[in-house]
């Protein structure tokens, strides 16, 4: 398990993820860690093959971070393509 609040990415693209501290807000928030994490380790495994990556700074992160609004449109429809790909969407209600 992993030492403190995060995600974990195997070789074998097995995704652990560990919410310790402060526990994920909502289903949504677990499925959209659990599509994005794989990808931005890609991006990040081809940023990393061409140098060494330059970190977001605390700014840059936060700035990131609290556009993110769980009840969007943006999130809501996220939500509903994450579903039909899951092949339940038939489950979700409408908003």
């Amino acid at each position: 398990m992993l030492a403190q609040p995060g995600a974990a990415l195997r070789r074998d693209e097995v995704l652990v993820l560990q919410f310790l501290q402060e526990p994920a807000r909502s289903l949504i928030d677990v499925v959209r860690m659990s599509v994005y994490l794989p990808r931005n380790a890609r991006v990040q495994l081809k940023a990393m093959q061409l140098g060494e990556p330059k970190p977001l700074s605390r700014g840059e992160i936060e700035a990131r971070t609290s556009g993110y609004k769980p009840q969007s449109p943006e999130t809501q429809r996220a939500w509903q393509y994450w579903a039909a790909r899951a092949g339940c969407a038939e489950l979700l209600k409408e908003p």
